[in-house]
């Protein structure tokens, strides 16, 4: 049985300051500015694996809270990193690929972006020290001053499927395969 855990990220960044990344379990998460083009902005959230195993994700989470910004859009068409799930994004195969992000219904500040692998059971695989997209997201600043913070647990977290573990074989099953096997050199033997 595949043992499912839930990696939970926060950081508070301003999008136009050169942020740290924040690490949880060897995946870390950060925004990367992308800049302004044609009166809007947009910046990625990418996760990167800095652990010495890969990670089997089958499913995300985002919200940001923007001071001074309105969010437009989330999408699968990054420019950094690939995405996480592309050519298996649910999101993209039912919405299309600008379909990836909301606002929230309660704070119009904050805007969530999901999506999980499109195939059941399945998942993507982020090899160790490679970096990948959560989504692209474009905005527009309404001042000078303007803030963007990916918000921390529960409204972001990369739920991921941990590899299965060879199975060790239990002490019954040794203790048979050795009486087998001691049965069978005293038969020779006689």
């Amino acid at each position: 049985m595949m043992r499912i855990r839930s990696v939970a990220i926060s950081a508070a960044l301003a999008v136009l300051a050169a942020a740290p990344a924040t690490t949880t379990a060897g995946v870390a998460f950060s925004i990367q500015d992308l800049g302004e083009a044609g009166g809007v902005r947009s910046l990625e959230v990418l996760a990167t694996n800095t652990g010495a195993d890969d990670v089997w994700i089958n499913a995300f989470s985002f919200a940001l809270r923007g001071d001074d910004v309105n969010f437009l859009l989330a999408t699968v068409e990054t420019t950094t990193s690939p995405y996480i799930f592309a050519g298996h994004s649910f999101i993209e195969d039912l919405l299309g690929p600008d379909a990836l992000g909301f606002p929230d219904f309660q704070d119009p500040a904050i805007y969530r972006g999901a999506d999980f692998y499109l195939e059941p059971d399945g998942h993507a695989v982020l090899a160790a020290g490679a970096t990948a997209s959560l989504g692209r997201v474009v905005y527009e600043a309404t001042s000078a001053s303007f803030r963007v913070s990916l918000l921390g647990p529960p409204d972001t977290e990369v739920v991921y499927v941990a590899p299965p573990a060879v199975p060790e074989p239990s002490a019954l099953a040794s203790g048979l395969a050795a009486a087998a096997a001691a049965a069978m050199l005293r038969r020779r033997a006689a």
